[in-house]
């Protein structure tokens, strides 16, 4: 599974890549992490991904100062594609509206193992079936430090 998060938070973003990874190290779901910062970023990403953990509120593109509360674009958008989706977010008012669309909800601050088994059972929205899970062995991780670039990558190994 390829998994976007959506966190204005760099720090928060990457330590919560780099938690889901070390959750992963056994089941090995995540075939990559990537990080996106505001709603242009992340609706640019969005298509090569299966999965989407997403905050609430982030800024409409990068270096913008006014921050929106956009989650349910990516929603919608993520449902036409067929990703799943998981809001994480501490704002009960997000979560009470993604809970009346139907959505997968977690609330902040949680364990990240209840946020691996949250991505785990989303349902992917009606757009597209989803990728199927591969169970090779992982190639080495990459790291980079600035939102929209990947976290984590997992390559497939050549068959």
């Amino acid at each position: 599974m390829k998994l976007l998060i959506i966190e204005a938070n760099q720090p928060l973003a990457e330590l919560t890549a780099a938690l889901l990874e070390s959750a992963d190290r056994d089941q090995r779901r995540f075939q990559q992490i990537t990080v996106a910062g505001d709603l242009e970023t992340a609706l640019c990403l969005l298509r090569g991904h299966d999965a989407v953990l997403c905050d609430d509120r982030f800024p409409l593109a990068p270096g913008a100062r006014f921050i929106v509360e956009d989650w349910d674009v990516v929603q919608c958008e993520a449902a036409r594609r067929g990703i799943r989706f998981v809001l994480y977010t501490g704002s009960p008012r997000a979560l009470a509206g993604a809970k009346a669309l139907g959505a997968a909800v977690l609330a902040k601050p949680a364990p990240v193992q209840e946020v691996y088994d949250a991505l785990a059972r989303a349902r992917p929205g009606p757009g597209r079936k989803p990728a199927a899970v591969s169970t090779a062995a992982p190639a080495p991780l990459r790291s980079f430090g600035s939102h929209g670039q990947c976290i984590s990558d997992r390559r497939l190994a050549a068959r």
